[in-house]
C-alpha cells in the first residue's frame, strides 16, 4: 500500500510538472509572438510623465517635427491638444508604428533620426491644394505681415507673391507652391520671421 501510494504520488508530481513545463512553453510562444509583433517603440517615455516645463519643451519638438514632415499639429505652442495628437497618430499610422497617440521622447527622436523619412501622404488625385488649405497658409502668411488680403481660400496672386516672400525670407526654396509642407513651415518658422515692412500692433 505505501510503495502503491508513493507511486500515485510520484505520478501526480509528474502531471503537474508536465502541465507546468506545458504552460511555460505557451507563455514563452506568446511572449516571443508579443515581441516579434511588437512595434519599434516598445519602451517609451510619455511626455506627461515629465516635469511641465520638459513636456512643453518636448512638446514644441514633437509639433516642429510634425510641421516640417507635412503634419497639421497646429501651432508649436507646447500644448497637447486635438490637433497635435490626431498628426502624432498620423504620423505612427504612416510609419508603421503602434498607434496609440502617445506624445514621447522615443517619438520625438524617431522623427528626427529614422530612415526614410516619414512625411505625410499627399492625394496623387487631388488637382491643386484645398480650399481650407490655402486658407491654412493665408492666415499663417497674414499672421507674419506677409497676405493682407481676404482670406478666401483662393489662390490668386496676392497669395502667389506672399508665399514666394516667406519663402526667401525663410531660406525655403522659392517656388511659390502651396502645400502641407509650406503651412508647417509656416506654423514651425522662427517667430522673428516676418514681412519686413510688418508693425505688430
Amino acid at each position: 500500500m505505501s510503495a502503491l501510494s508513493s507511486a500515485t504520488r510520484f505520478g501526480v508530481q509528474a502531471s503537474a510538472i508536465g502541465v507546468a513545463v506545458a504552460a511555460g512553453i505557451l507563455l514563452g510562444a506568446l511572449i516571443v509572438k508579443h515581441v516579434l509583433a511588437a512595434e519599434p517603440l516598445p519602451i517609451e517615455t510619455p511626455v506627461e510623465a515629465m516635469p511641465a516645463q520638459m513636456e512643453r519643451a518636448y512638446v514644441i519638438g514633437l509639433q516642429e517635427e510634425l510641421a516640417a514632415h507635412g503634419y497639421k499639429p497646429g501651432p508649436a505652442d507646447g500644448t497637447l491638444g486635438a490637433r497635435t495628437t490626431q498628426a502624432i497618430r498620423q504620423y505612427q499610422k504612416d510609419a508603421g508604428l503602434q498607434v496609440n497617440g502617445v506624445a514621447s521622447k522615443e517619438l520625438l527622436e524617431h522623427m528626427k533620426f529614422a530612415l526614410p523619412k516619414v512625411n505625410a501622404k499627399v492625394n496623387a488625385v487631388a488637382s491643386g491644394p484645398s480650399r481650407e488649405l490655402v486658407s491654412e497658409v493665408q492666415q499663417g502668411l497674414a499672421a507674419r505681415g506677409y497676405y493682407t488680403a481676404a482670406i478666401d481660400g483662393l489662390i490668386g496672386p496676392a497669395t502667389r507673391e506672399a508665399v514666394r516672400r516667406f519663402q526667401a525670407d525663410a531660406e525655403l526654396p522659392v517656388t511659390g507652391a502651396i502645400d502641407q509642407r509650406l503651412a508647417g513651415e509656416l506654423s514651425s518658422a522662427d517667430p522673428k520671421i516676418r514681412a519686413s515692412d510688418y508693425k505688430d500692433i
